[in-house]
């Protein structure tokens, strides 16, 4: 192969697996597997989830944050968390990958069924590590919602009253 060639495999490579890794951030929520979720992260990284949650945004670490949306997403009785259209930008060991999202939310009550309904995109910002790519900043940005907002904080109450959060091992 030419040098050409070798570098345009590599970055098919790296595009794959930049996307692998923004793909199981949406399947570890949605499987509530918070190490998995939390794996998808640097120990600590930059987060702005303020179009969201206005307070939600600043320096984590990825267990603590797995912890802090551990506390609101098990409240609630299914969710599906869609990633599409992968734009990446790859230079050497860091990439950017923008991707729409969908995020359904469903909440069950006395057998009432209710939803919101969440779309817009990420902005994630990954570098190579010994142990493949991460996540070291992502934003996201909500763009649109359709849906009873309320069931946030219904999930958030519900997930500590029965104790649903995830803690991690020390």
């Amino acid at each position: 192969m030419t040098e050409h060639a070798d570098s345009a495999l590599q970055t098919l490579i790296d595009k794959d697996a930049v996307s692998q890794v923004v793909l199981q951030y949406a399947r570890a929520v949605d499987a509530h597997d918070w190490p998995l979720y939390a794996a998808c992260f640097t120990p600590t990284f930059y987060r702005d989830f303020s179009s969201f949650a206005p307070n939600v945004r600043g320096e984590a670490t990825n267990v603590g944050f797995a912890e802090e949306v551990s506390r609101t997403l098990t409240g609630f009785d299914a969710t599906q968390h869609n990633s599409t259209n992968h734009h990446h930008e790859i230079n050497g060991d860091t990439a950017t990958c923008r991707s729409y999202m969908t995020a359904e939310h469903i909440f069950i009550e006395d057998g009432v069924s209710d939803s919101i309904t969440l779309g817009g995109g990420y902005t994630n910002q990954l570098i190579r590590t010994s142990v493949g790519w991460k996540i070291n900043h992502c934003t996201i940005h909500i763009r649109w919602s359709r849906g009873n907002m309320a069931l946030f904080e219904k999930a958030i109450q519900r997930a500590a009253e029965r104790n649903l959060h995830w803690t991690a091992p020390a």
